[in-house]
């Protein structure tokens, strides 16, 4: 059997947006969802709010598949569970510190 040569770091990161390129797309329609409903909603906010999940859903996906031990695949339909477990990860950080935020203020 041949071994796998590593795959470099930025073909792991453009590999894991095009598995995850539903599953982010979603996610950033749920952030416009989340923006519009607030009064102060702007485009730059937007763009720059985008970019940051994406950065950091991308970190952490990358990080939860390279530690992924459980014996299912980890393609579920259209959806990349890596990059799902990432997302919910960024929202219930957003969550808590708004609650943290809301009882120390």
């Amino acid at each position: 059997m041949e071994e796998q040569l590593p795959i470099p770091l930025l073909e792991l990161v453009l590999y894991n947006y095009y598995l995850g390129s539903i599953t982010f797309a979603l996610g950033l329609i749920m952030l416009w969802f989340y923006l519009k409903r607030k009064a102060a909603f702007s485009w730059p906010k937007f763009v720059v709010f985008s970019i940051v999940i994406l950065l950091v859903g991308n970190a952490y996906s990358i990080i939860i598949w390279h530690f992924w031990t459980i014996p299912i695949n980890i393609m579920q339909g259209p959806f990349h569970l890596p990059t799902v477990l990432a997302l919910l990860v960024i929202a219930l950080k957003v969550v808590w510190y708004r609650i943290l935020l809301a009882i120390y203020s």
